[in-house]
């Protein structure tokens, strides 16, 4: 193998986790702003943890942000609670952030 070889395999490998690391992330983001939901939706032990299944499911069908704050923010407006889009999304990135964190403490 020569130096370039070594090089790209090198490169490759650290995409390759980098890329899991974002989606270990992504998931533990979405299960903490979903309990994170859940509890300001008034939900108990039970509930919210059905609530978060039901969002991690979704969630790894279409990875797209947009459908995790849409989805909460449809629910909060459907319980009374005026949050804006704005707010659902500091609060994702603030979860994100938690999410990195632990992930990468724990690899």
């Amino acid at each position: 193998m020569t130096t370039f070889d070594n090089r790209e395999f090198g490169y490759e490998a650290k995409f390759a986790h980098d890329q899991e690391v974002i989606f270990r992330a992504t998931a533990r983001r979405n299960k903490l702003i979903a309990h994170w939901a859940a509890d300001k939706l008034g939900f108990i032990e039970e509930e919210a943890g059905k609530y978060a299944d039901l969002m991690i499911r979704n969630s790894l069908k279409v990875s797209d942000d947009d459908d995790v704050v849409h989805r909460i923010l449809e629910d909060f407006r459907n319980h009374g609670m005026p949050w804006s889009e704005h707010r659902i999304r500091q609060k994702l990135s603030h979860f994100m952030s938690i999410a990195l964190g632990e992930v990468t403490a724990s690899a």
